[in-house]
């Protein structure tokens, strides 16, 4: 039944990408003035989506070392596109749901984790496109955001004093008691390097996808507004994969780096396609590593039919 579900999810996030991609018209496919970068842009995408794979590996393997590479990757692949599904807790459940499936484990405490990993990431983001901002001395609102949402974001991840009011409040109106997950700091010192190495590689990506469909003078602090893009686009409860926020986020931090406001938003939406290339991807490197077979109990890999 657990396999089923999870299996019918997959199907259905490709069928809600598909039916998104078609009504928001971002299968558009720029002049490519410079296709070297581009495939180094590529290359960067890709090794920046193995690199998260192998971080959210790290974060399970924190309480479940006999959790395999392999099948975190496959994990984080098949559902992949389940943040494209409405409500923001797929991209939250779908990799717990796999393993939970592989491994016979509880979903709801491999879920807590996964909640860690994707609050890490958040953060991280942030904190890289906040330095954007500074370097390149933007509007003081939209550094005062950014900076608001790290520290309370900050809070959220790692304060217990922050945790206890939020907690309170939520046990007297659901009637039981409620804790929010706190990342211990020594787990997340070892984690947060993977997260930042992750967004390196996708901000590097950028920057050279930027040089390869445009002729506009391309600041070297370009990636940051992709990180910065991606994190709030995100966080925005409505929009699902973030499509609309993050291009428009995007297009307005590539303007105040003194890009034409058209140049701009080409970027934008293509580096919406772009990164979807990146996540087809990860989905056919999980679909090459999964093998048919039957779930175990015995902490050997199980596979989806």
């Amino acid at each position: 039944m657990r396999n089923n579900w999870f299996t019918v999810l997959v199907y259905i996030s490709l069928a809600s990408l598909i039916l998104v991609l078609v009504r928001k018209g971002y299968l558009y496919i720029p002049t490519i003035f410079d296709l070297p970068a581009l495939l180094l842009s590529i290359l960067l995408l890709f090794a920046g989506f193995l690199t998260s794979a192998v971080t959210w590996h790290r974060s399970i393997r924190e309480r479940h070392p006999e959790i395999r590479l392999r099948d975190s990757m496959i994990s984080i692949g098949l559902s992949i596109f389940m943040k494209y599904l409405p409500g923001k807790v797929w991209s939250i459940l779908g990799p717990p749901g796999y393993i939970a499936t592989t491994y016979d484990l509880s979903t709801r405490q491999l879920s807590a984790i996964s909640l860690d990993n994707q609050l890490l990431l958040l953060w991280s983001g942030l904190l890289i496109g906040i330095v954007g901002l500074l370097l390149n001395e933007s509007p003081l609102a939209l550094i005062g955001m950014s900076a608001s949402l790290i520290l309370l974001l900050g809070a959220a991840i790692f304060s217990q004093a922050f945790h206890r009011p939020i907690e309170s409040l939520a046990g007297l109106i659901l009637k039981k008691s409620i804790q929010i997950p706190r990342i211990p700091p020594l787990s997340a010192a070892r984690i947060l390097p993977y997260h930042f190495l992750t967004w390196a590689f996708w901000c590097s990506g950028f920057y050279f996808l930027s040089i390869a469909i445009t002729n506009d003078h391309i600041s070297p602090t370009a990636g940051s507004g992709f990180a910065l893009g991606a994190t709030l686009g995100i966080m925005a409860i409505i929009a699902p994969g973030g499509i609309g926020v993050r291009e428009g986020i995007i297009s307005g931090y590539l303007a105040t780096t003194g890009i034409g406001l058209a140049p701009a938003a080409t970027i934008a939406v293509t580096s919406r396609l772009w990164f979807l290339i990146g996540e087809f991807f990860m989905f056919l490197v999980a679909f090459a590593l999964r093998n048919p077979g039957r779930p175990r109990k015995d902490g050997q890999s199980a596979r989806i039919r």
